[in-house]
């Protein structure tokens, strides 16, 4: 489309500016190597989604992922992909662990993060700073002050937060939420970080997609629960599943929440369908 096109072109615009992060880069991977055919640009067009990514084969025989986020890359897909290729060197020729790469991601993602404070703009002019600024607005207040909130108003916000902290939201039981952590499933051993969004009954992860797992009464799911179906779906986003099966998933999970609920859950859940 359109869109795609221009957010792609804008990528490789940005890829071609000089760029002081790069020259912090390890060397890349020599020319020849393996590194550069295993290591690939993954996701969508917008800078959040894109990732370089390469596959290595574990102990057991099984095969794990490892990647680098663009946008943790100081939004450059260049960098990402030096810098995966490398990762790639370190961790096939040199006999880097897994955990140890993803330590030193995290460093690299930090120093990204640091350069790139140092060089942004200021976000206003100091003229404008000294500019005198305009009487705050207030809204149902008299002369001494904002209005004082109702008894009835101020018990709803209370119940809501309360909605919002409850481990049990859902209605579940413990006994119940216990049945349906059995029947998604174990959680897989590499888990994102989650982000809880109080406001909206909700938890997401941002890479290598973004995914909002609710957790509101209307689905019947616990915090803990919302917690298992989210790093199911990121296992399922690892395996290289797109967009649309993750959600048909997060929405069968759903479905397994609501039957324990209602008394029909039972059988083997999703855990045979799932991680592997």
């Amino acid at each position: 489309s359109l869109a795609m096109a221009e957010d792609e072109g804008a990528a490789r615009a940005q890829s071609d500016q000089p760029d002081a992060v790069a020259a912090m880069l390890p060397p890349d991977a020599p020319e020849g190597h393996a590194a550069h055919s295993a290591v690939k640009l993954h996701g969508m067009s917008r800078e959040a989604l894109l990732r370089s990514v390469f596959f290595l084969k574990s102990p057991t025989g099984g095969k794990i992922s490892f990647q680098l986020s663009v946008q943790g890359c100081n939004g450059n897909p260049d960098v990402a992909m030096r810098l995966g290729r490398w990762f790639y060197v370190q961790m096939v020729d040199h006999g880097m662990s897994r955990e140890e790469g993803a330590r030193q991601r995290d460093a690299w993602y930090a120093t990204f993060r640091a350069a790139e404070s140092k060089v942004q703009p200021p976000k206003s002019s100091p003229a404008a700073a000294d500019a005198p600024k305009p009487p705050l607005k207030r809204e149902h207040s008299d002369d001494l002050g904002a209005a004082p909130r109702s008894p009835k108003h101020s018990a709803k916000k209370a119940a809501a937060r309360q909605a919002c902290t409850n481990d049990h939201v859902g209605g579940l039981t413990e006994a119940q939420e216990e049945e349906v952590l059995r029947l998604l499933g174990e959680a897989p051993e590499e888990r994102p970080k989650l982000h809880w969004i109080r406001s909206i009954r909700s938890c997401r992860f941002d890479e290598p997609a973004s995914c909002t797992v609710s957790y509101d009464r209307a689905q019947a799911i616990t915090r803990r629960v919302a917690e298992r179906i989210a790093f199911l779906c990121h296992a399922r986003y690892l395996a290289g599943e797109r967009r649309k099966k993750v959600a048909e998933f997060r929405q069968a999970a759903y479905s397994i929440a609501q039957a324990v609920l209602a008394g029909a859950g039972e059988g083997g859940g999703l855990a045979s369908g799932t991680h592997k």
